[in-house]
């Protein structure tokens, strides 16, 4: 049987649950970074800019590839 290599493609970090605290945390580069009440509409903002933050930036030649379905 031979394997078969797939592309690598990069997906999103999730935004997660930290349940002993009930903060809401994602994890970028190896690093936590806490967000704040999970339960929180603002923690969801938060989360959409630290990942907005973190992703490369077009203008400098990378592009994040994005999966196709």
């Amino acid at each position: 049987m031979t394997a078969t290599r797939h592309a690598t493609t990069r997906r999103l970090p999730n935004l997660r649950h930290h349940h002993k605290t009930g903060q809401g945390y994602v994890k970028l580069n190896g690093r936590f970074v806490y967000l704040g009440r999970y339960d929180k509409p603002e923690t969801a903002q938060r989360y959409h800019q630290a990942v907005a933050d973190w992703l490369p930036r077009p203008a400098s030649g990378r592009a994040v590839e994005t999966r196709k379905d």
